[in-house]
């Protein structure tokens, strides 16, 4: 072990790229300069920094050391249901590239009928995952030159936009608000009872006050997705947010179940969210809130299935058609670090490091739903979650069920798939035997233009093929 000072002071700035910002993760640190060969070819010796493995394929069957996993989470869902009522019923999947890997459904979709299973179409409400909608509107706008720049004010696109802010004379930006780092309060002046327009909210809004200077630390805010999804459609496009996220990105992935208005069509394949009441917790379904005009910032309800396809957007960027790659990578791009040095915050995404990578995650709660979308585009793999029901009387389930399952999943799975893929990078370079390219070897070489020799003696070994 060999240590190295790679203690960085970190400036301030309007905001921070994701290279200089994983760079200040280092801020104040030791980092380990580390030669293993415990997980074959994972570290450089450069830095202790990982490398990252070649996307193969994986084989046909699924390698156990994977399907070990999945076996593992399927355990742990199992072990949430509850016996006498059924609940929660919960759909997980994972993916790589453009393949699910595993899905997995349990519980039931109504309380004490366990024969009500769910499936990769059941419909769930995915709450603030619906704000990774909001914000793929904004940069399709700025994509097709609709907005200058995603610097520019919110104002300038909504003039009748304006809100206190007693800390600078700038107006708050669409970035800012989109990576939640414009200090707009957290709720509407209409909280969640939003049946109104928004120049209703607008004239509300204008005796209101920012409560953060702008770039600070993150303040979570519904309303400011609330304000790129219903200002920007409504004056950019002269449309709903609703129609454009229809137009634009459900129906171009193919996410046939997934869509704002519960009819009675959609609920014939839904989890119910329930709720248990009074002392002797007498379980019923709870009421689906409707949000109106703060639709871009939690009213969709999708599938699984669905799920996978907006995941396996940003899982492979360069394999997609609806966006520049660019553009999706940018979004994913952190713009801040939480004190705890593991935690960031991003465009609309939350992130943490786990196993030496950079997991971009979206959670959403609405009535008992819990929802958890992630991505490692790194590696392209990802993984969804649903939950119908985060917290009963029966077993005191919280809202941290789904994020626990999902962060289970890669505490188990990236080092297995690192290790599977770094297998099948070194089988793939040596397909006969290496055998005869073993030993000492002399190369002369002839400078034609200047005249002369070079000789290089060159020690070929088998530790050094395993690098290879």
């Amino acid at each position: 072990m060999e240590d190295i000072d790679v203690s960085v002071n970190s400036g301030r700035r309007n905001y921070r790229s994701g290279f200089y910002l994983v760079c200040t993760h280092a801020q104040g640190r030791i980092m380990r300069k580390e030669r293993t060969t415990r997980r074959r070819g994972y570290y450089t010796e450069c830095c202790g920094m990982p490398r990252l493995p070649t996307l193969f394929p994986l084989p046909k069957p699924t390698p156990k050391r994977i399907t070990e996993v999945f076996e593992k989470i399927e355990a742990a869902l199992s072990a949430v249901v509850d016996d006498l009522s059924s609940l929660p019923a919960i759909s997980m999947n994972a993916f790589y590239q453009d393949e699910i890997l595993w899905s997995g459904h349990f519980g039931s979709k109504v309380y004490k009928q366990p024969e009500m299973k769910p499936n990769g179409s059941t419909v769930y409400r995915i709450g603030s995952v619906t704000k990774v909608f909001a914000v793929l509107l904004m940069f399709k706008l700025y994509e097709e030159g609709k907005i200058a720049s995603i610097d520019d004010p919110l104002s300038k696109y909504a003039p009748d936009f304006t809100i206190k802010n007693p800390y600078t004379n700038d107006n708050i930006t669409l970035r800012e608000i989109a990576s939640q780092m414009s200090g707009l309060p957290r709720e509407a002046p209409c909280f969640f009872d939003c049946n109104t327009t928004s120049a209703e909210l607008l004239a509300l809004l204008k005796n209101r006050s920012l409560v953060l200077p702008p770039w600070v630390e993150p303040s979570y805010s519904n309303l400011g997705y609330g304000l790129l999804g219903r200002l920007l459609t409504e004056n950019v496009l002269n449309q709903t947010f609703e129609s454009w996220t229809q137009e634009n990105i459900l129906k171009p992935l193919g996410m046939v179940n997934t869509g704002f208005e519960i009819t009675d069509e959609v609920q014939k394949n839904m989890a119910f969210p329930y709720l248990s009441k009074g002392l002797r917790g007498n379980i019923s379904v709870m009421p689906f809130m409707e949000i109106g005009w703060m639709a871009p910032a939690g009213q969709i309800y999708s599938t699984i299935d669905d799920l996978a396809k907006l995941g396996m957007l940003f899982a492979q960027p360069e394999k997609q058609k609806l966006f520049k790659p660019a553009t999706l990578r940018e979004m994913m791009i952190p713009k801040d670090i939480a004190r705890d040095g593991v935690t960031l915050w991003g465009s609309p995404f939350e992130m943490v490091f786990k196993e030496n990578v950079l997991i971009r995650t979206k959670g959403g709660n609405i009535d008992t739903y819990d929802a958890v979308i992630s991505v490692i585009p790194e590696l392209a793999l990802g993984a969804n979650i649903l939950m119908s029901t985060h917290h009963t009387m029966l077993r005191g389930y919280t809202r941290a069920d789904a994020s626990k399952a999902s962060t289970m999943l890669y505490n188990l799975l990236v080092p297995r798939l690192n290790e599977t893929l770094f297998d099948l990078q070194n089988d793939s370079h040596f397909q006969i035997n290496p055998i005869p390219f073993l030993g000492k070897f002399q190369v002369t070489e002839t400078i034609q233009v200047l005249g002369g020799r070079n000789t290089f003696n060159v020690t070929q070994t088998e530790e050094d093929y395993q690098k290879v």
